[in-house]
This record gives C-alpha cells, sequence and structure tokens, in this order.
C-alpha cells in the first residue's frame, strides 16, 4: 500500500504498510503448568518400557507415575491420551506425591482430560508447594503475577513465589521472574539489571525458555550492549530443544539478516519445524515466504492456507495477513468486506498492525462505511501497540480535527514520537507543524531539519518542502 502523496498545510501525510512478518517475539513471562520435566529429574521410565514403569507405578514408585503421566500426557512415543495421564496423576496425587498434584493442576487449569476448574488448580498447586514442590510453587507463582482469567492477581506473593523457586533451582522461574523484571510486566518495578541475570541464570540451568529470553536480551540491548550474534546463538539452542518461539525468531533473522547471514531458505524449515509443532506465528511466517517465493518456490494457495491456519487459531498477524491477501488480489478472489471483517478479529487479538489496517480501512471507506472516529480508535490501538505508522495517522486526525475534536499539542507530540522512530511521513508532517506554528511555537530552521531528516529517507514532499523554504531564504 502506497504513501498518501498529498501534502499541504491542511493535510497531512499518512502512512500506509504492507504486512510484515512478525518481530522477533516478546519476553516470554507465562508458559505452561504441565511443562516437561528436566531429563536429570526423570525416574527410570520411559516410552520404551511402559510396561516396567507401569509396574513401579503400581509397586508404589510414586515418581514413576507422575512420569507415566506426563508421557502420556505429552505423546512421548506412544499416543496422546489426555484421560489416561489425568487418572495416573489423581492416582498418585491421592497417595500423597507433591509432583503429581502439581501436574495433576496443570490438567484442571488447561481442561485436559477433565473439565477445566481453576478454582482446584491453583488448590493442588498450594497444596502441592506446601509439600515442597518446587515447580509447583513457581507455577503458582506465574499465575499469581499474570492473572489469567479466573486467577486473582497478587504480585508480591507471585514474585516472591517465583523468585524463592529460581532460588531453589526452578530454572523456568528464574526466567519467568526475569522477564517480569526486564520489561517491567504487571506492575513489576522495572530492574533490568536484576532480569538480565535472571533469564541468564535460567539459560545456564537448562530452560530453553530462558534461553529465548536471555537471546531477546541480548537482541534488544536489555542490560547487556545488543549484540545479534549472541542472540542468534540464543535461539538456535532453544531451537534445538524444541522451543517453537526460538524457532521462529531465528527464521526472522534469517530473512532480515540480522545476526548472521540474511538467507531466507535457511528460515522456511525453521518456520514449517514452528508451525507443524502448533507455533502459529511460524505458520504466519511461513505463509509469507510462500507469498512472495522468498526461500521457496512462490505458492499463493499455500499462503492462503497457512495464514488461514494461524488466523483460525486466533494469531492475530495471520489473520492481518489473509486480509491483506484478500485487499491485494484482483477479479473474483478479492474482497474487501471480508478483510475489514479479518482487521477486526486481528486487532481483537491484539496485532497493533490489523488495528492500523482497520484504521485506513475506515478512514477510506474500503470495505466498510467511512467513520473517522472509529478509524482514530483504530489508530490510537495500534500506536499503543507500538507502530508508529499508527501514531502519525492519528496525529493527522487530530491536526486537522477530522472524526475527533482538533487537538494541534497533541499531533505534534506524536509526531515527534513517530519521528523519533524514524518514521519519514511523521518528521514531513512535524516540519510542518514547526513551519506554521501549529501547536508549538513556529520555528523555520527546526522545520528545514526535519524535512532534510524526511528527504533524506526518500519522502518527496518533504524534499519539495524544504527546497520551497530554502528559496524563500
Amino acid at each position: 500500500m502506497p504513501l498518501s502523496h498529498s501534502f499541504a498545510p491542511d493535510i497531512f501525510l499518512r502512512m500506509r504498510l504492507h504486512h510484515v512478518a512478525c518481530a522477533v517475539g516478546t519476553i516470554v513471562a507465562l508458559a505452561g503448568l504441565a511443562a516437561a520435566e528436566p531429563p536429570d529429574a526423570r525416574p527410570e521410565c520411559s516410552a520404551q518400557n511402559i510396561a516396567a514403569c507401569t509396574a513401579r507405578c503400581n509397586a508404589g514408585q510414586l515418581g514413576n507415575c507422575t512420569e507415566l503421566g506426563t508421557i502420556y500426557a505429552e505423546g512421548r512415543g506412544v499416543a496422546r491420551d489426555e484421560g489416561r495421564a489425568f487418572t495416573i496423576f489423581e492416582a498418585a496425587c491421592k497417595r500423597g506425591h507433591a509432583r503429581a498434584c502439581g501436574k495433576l493442576a496443570g490438567c484442571y487449569f488447561q481442561g485436559r482430560g477433565v473439565a477445566r476448574d481453576v478454582d482446584r488448580a491453583l488448590a493442588l498447586l498450594e497444596r502441592a508447594c506446601r509439600d515442597t514442590d518446587v515447580r509447583s510453587c513457581g507455577a503458582l507463582g506465574r499465575l499469581l503475577t499474570q492473572a489469567p482469567p479466573g486467577v486473582a492477581r497478587d504480585l508480591a506473593r507471585g514474585m516472591s513465589l517465583l523468585t524463592t523457586s529460581c532460588d531453589k533451582g526452578d530454572a523456568e522461574s528464574c526466567s519467568i521472574a526475569g522477564a517480569m523484571y526486564l520489561q517491567g510486566l504487571a506492575g513489576t518495578p522495572p530492574d533490568v539489571a536484576r532480569g538480565f541475570a535472571l533469564v541468564e541464570r535460567s539459560c545456564t540451568g537448562g530452560d530453553p525458555q530462558g534461553c529465548h529470553n536471555l537471546a531477546l536480551a541480548y537482541d534488544r540491548g536489555l542490560g547487556v550492549q545488543p549484540d545479534a550474534a549472541r542472540a542468534h546463538e540464543l535461539f538456535q539452542r532453544a531451537c534445538a530443544q524444541d522451543y517453537l518461539s526460538s524457532c521462529v525468531a531465528l527464521g526472522l533473522q534469517h530473512v532480515t539478516g540480522r545476526g548472521g547471514v540474511r538467507d531466507a531458505a535457511r528460515a522456511v524449515p525453521l518456520f514449517q519445524k514452528a508451525c507443524d509443532g502448533g507455533d502459529l506465528a511460524g505458520c504466519d511466517n511461513l505463509g509469507r515466504r510462500y507469498e512472495l517465493g522468498e526461500g521457496v518456490a512462490r505458492d499463493v494457495p499455500r499462503a492462503l492456507a497457512l495464514y488461514t491456519r494461524a488466523c483460525d487459531g486466533n494469531e492475530g498477524s495471520g489473520c492481518t495477513a489473509l486480509a491483506n491477501l484478500l485487499v491485494r488480489s484482483t477479479g473474483a478472489a478479492k474482497n474487501e468486506a471480508r478483510a475489514v471483517a479479518l482487521y477486526e478479529r486481528a486487532c481483537t487479538a491484539g496485532d497493533a498492525e490489523g488495528c492500523y489496517d482497520l484504521g485506513d480501512s475506515l478512514s477510506d471507506g474500503r470495505g466498510t462505511a467511512i467513520d473517522l472516529s472509529r478509524a482514530a480508535t483504530m489508530y490510537q490501538r495500534s500506536c499503543e501497540g507500538g507502530l508508529l505508522d499508527g501514531c502519525n495517522n492519528l496525529a493527522n486526525l487530530l491536526a486537522q480535527g477530522r472524526g475527533v475534536p482538533k487537538d494541534a499539542a497533541r499531533a505534534a507530540t506524536l509526531y515527534q514520537r513517530a519521528c523519533a522512530g524514524d518514521r519519514p511521513a511523521a518528521c514531513a508532517n512535524l516540519g510542518l507543524v514547526y513551519e506554521r506554528g501549529l501547536g508549538v511555537p513556529a520555528d523555520v530552521p527546526r522545520a528545514v531539519e526535519l524535512y532534510e531528516k524526511a528527504c533524506a529517507a526518500g519522502n518527496a514532499a518533504a524534499c519539495t518542502a524544504r527546497k520551497r523554504l530554502r528559496d524563500k531564504r
């Protein structure tokens, strides 16, 4: 979708986007309750000796019961059987095995093998934690800090459980607590140095999620100097342990060349692995490769199927990609009304680009009636989600009083934010603001600087404006 070309005192440049593959990812701060046992903590029990493991379980070796249930819950070398896993965990928990109670809590929380019951899950985690099962204490800490539906947030107790579990050797709790401190999540006071130390400790302790979070810290320079190559190594390590978000992140590094050699062909099997494993961001990014023919033969029907799979799984970026494909199609395949519905779905799922594209559709009347007030709301959501072009387009509406009350000062602030993020149209618009004194004191030299910045980035309208001001001198 092209940039708009209008540039006059009352018409501001608006940004439009093509679908872009998802960013490397967010630091993970909530994991499933029924995590796999660390290999060195497992009893002698595997899919290859189910009969012997069952016999030991029946003989009262409850650690083997817990591992046997885990084998069936995960389908590790056998057909997945969540009902059987639940029965095994329940029996072992009743016989006093704390780890089995923690696993049983995961069944209740996720509704696997039994009807979902959050209160029962919490009660079981409390029991297992009191019985000194460190991982159950960590799982309880995750729930109390993140407060998913049905769980009341208790940040102080949750963080205490996480850090105590981390100190007792639970690497996953180190990763969760580290992510909380690195990003200041859920009201946690940000402490980048402490957060980095915790995710580093988690990775050293063998937790792939910890390595993923440590990679993101290196990639973004959180608590350490940015080091894309080191991030690449850590994503590789976590992906090799089947942490699928790292496979997606590693694939994106190959697509962009960040942290290593740019090679889209190497990204394709990484996205495929993630998609096959159920990571829908992997399906979305794999679809992007097929749509563009990057690293694989172009296959638009295959891209459509992958985007649909991602969207049906509530991966917002997949819905946005599918909508954009429909908008760009020709003939009978073009369906702007359906695209609008998909943008709605994407935005509801938290995809900032979906909100942005919905704003564009509402602003232009593409596939729906023009509604500038609602367009402003969508641009605001995209801006709050970190999409700076949404900030720019919201500022346009505020500057002109279209769909919202006119607010030149707020518009200037939004242009400044987007320009600081190197968005050329926003810099050009901010130049216009300073040239005309719209919400800020007029400052022609500052306007020239901003036009020069936007012009250097390829914004033709800014080049014209810069020349006009220079010719006046």
